[in-house]
């Protein structure tokens, strides 16, 4: 019996585990942004979605909350 199966974007990585897991690596190879690392420190301290609006909206529609970041909070400046 298994108990998970890998993500089609994992499997779309390559066609060996070998290759998956090199693509999986290089994906990672290059820093995140200065931007980047702010807006998920912000999210995660504040609770809050991170992703594209859309995604926003579909997770706090089934949440039935608004947890996004929303412009009148202060960004940390860099």
């Amino acid at each position: 019996m298994q108990l998970w199966q890998p993500l089609p974007a994992y499997l779309g990585l390559g066609h060996t585990t070998v290759e998956r897991q090199q693509g999986y690596r290089e994906l990672f190879a290059q820093p995140f942004s200065d931007k980047t690392l702010a807006e998920i420190r912000l999210a995660s301290q504040g609770e809050w979605v991170l992703g594209s609006e859309h995604f926003k909206q579909q997770i706090n529609a089934q949440l039935n909350l608004q947890r996004s970041i929303t412009p009148s909070r202060k960004q940390p400046t860099l």
